[in-house]
């Protein structure tokens, strides 16, 4: 995968959150999905599933450790992968999407005729700490076509979101999230039970708000 411009774009949901997409053009990303694919949670070298390459040796914490989560690297065609359960029904789901963080939201969006749909908006309490996870405190989490309540909008009400330490030469950063509380709709919602492990890959190791050892300003 080729990595994405430094540039952001802001866009509003129909909710009115804003948050920042990380633009590239359709010339530039792969366009494979992979619904149900092996890429999520897999074993043996696949894109997600045990310690991703340009990681460091991961901390107890069971956001980096548990193996219901996805821990992918960015090396595959997928960069984004979502899996778990949502009111006892199962989903399984890698594909290619636009990433792109502030300082305190993670986004990832995807170009559909040529609007960027919001596919995950993780607001999270910072400051982000390597090897630390952080509550999540909102936003919302799209369920893709072809899974159990395609296209519905969770409410983040529950969870936590990280990211690892790096080793050295790492190009891409990692974000490991886990929604445990969610609410349909908007935040008026019903009450959803929700099990959702996620990762998402952002090209390019700098954010803001992060406490590392190179102050989050490398690449």
């Amino acid at each position: 995968m080729r990595p994405l411009g430094a540039g952001f774009r802001a866009f509003a949901s129909a909710a009115g959150w804003v948050f920042l997409v990380g633009c590239t053009s359709s010339s530039e990303a792969p366009t494979s999905s992979n619904p149900g694919g092996a890429g999520a949670g897999g074993t043996g070298g696949s894109a997600a599933g045990g310690t991703a390459g340009g990681m460091t040796e991961a901390t107890s914490d069971p956001l980096f450790t548990d193996p219901s989560i996805p821990h992918c690297d960015g090396t595959g065609v997928d960069n984004y992968y979502l899996q778990g359960t949502v009111d006892g029904q199962s989903v399984q789901f890698s594909t290619y999407q636009s990433a792109s963080i502030n300082g305190t939201t993670l986004a990832a969006g995807e170009d559909v005729n040529g609007t960027i749909r919001a596919d995950a908006a993780l607001t999270f309490t910072p400051p982000l700490i390597e090897n630390k996870a952080s509550p999540l405190v909102g936003t919302s989490l799209l369920i893709p076509d072809g899974q159990p309540a395609p296209a519905q909008t969770l409410c983040i009400t529950d969870g936590q979101l990280g990211t690892p330490t790096l080793s050295s030469g790492a190009t891409n950063r990692p974000f490991f999230f886990h929604v445990t509380g969610a609410k349909s709709g908007d935040c008026n919602g019903a009450a959803v039970t929700v099990d959702l492990g996620g990762c998402l890959v952002r090209f390019g190791t700098a954010f803001p708000n992060l406490e590392a050892p190179d102050g989050g300003i490398a690449n």
